[in-house]
């Protein structure tokens, strides 16, 4: 089985259950969405998996695979998108593709198909996540010792109260260090930097 699972977004629940199905047939975990906003809801839950790999339908009720993949593009780069739309026309494939998309399945597609693209997309993901624990790692051995310290107790979700008592410092100082952080870690805020940190 794979470690992350895939998210399948689909407002048909005919089709959605046989990717399901087809996905479990050959080892591959999938959680189905029937619309982009439960996907995205699930997504900005902390306990929930991030997956490797989406999934997603062109046509659905509210936001679409397109709007979906572009969001994903800006929020969550790391995890890769197939799309899949039985209104397929080329330059929509060629758009998207050139967009970042993984893979654009025309339905109805063969079972292999899917397969592939999603195993191409698990691979994809893979790969971005090497090359994001790298920059992170980078990124952190730019910090002094202290704002590694910082860092860890950040990560840790703990409150500024809390990590200046642990560290003996006076919370202006706690300040001035986790500004420094952002900066060197390149983020905004601690919503940022949770997002970013290497799972």
């Amino acid at each position: 089985m794979n470690t992350t699972p895939i998210f399948v977004c689909d407002d048909d629940d005919a089709v959605c259950d046989a990717m399901m199905m087809l996905l479990s047939s050959v080892g591959i975990d999938a959680v189905p969405f029937s619309n982009a906003e439960a996907l995205l809801e699930a997504l900005a839950d902390a306990a929930t998996p991030l997956p490797s790999c989406i999934v997603a339908d062109v046509r659905m009720p509210g936001m679409g695979g397109i709007a979906l993949h572009e969001r994903m593009s800006k929020d969550y780069p790391e995890i890769s998108v197939i799309i899949v739309t039985g209104h397929a026309d080329v330059p929509m494939a060629v758009e998207r593709m050139k967009a970042g998309a993984c893979d654009f399945l025309s339905k109805p597609f063969r079972d292999q198909e899917l397969i592939d693209a999603v195993t191409r997309g698990m691979a994809q993901a893979g790969q971005s996540l090497e090359q994001a624990d790298g920059s992170w790692n980078t990124a952190v051995e730019a910090l002094t010792p202290r704002e590694q310290d910082v860092l860890k107790l950040l990560c840790e979700a703990k409150t500024n109260k809390v990590i200046a008592a642990e560290l003996d410092i006076s919370t202006r100082t706690l300040d001035i260090h986790r500004a420094r952080v952002f900066e060197k870690m390149r983020v905004m805020n601690i919503a940022e930097l949770l997002l970013k940190m290497p799972r």
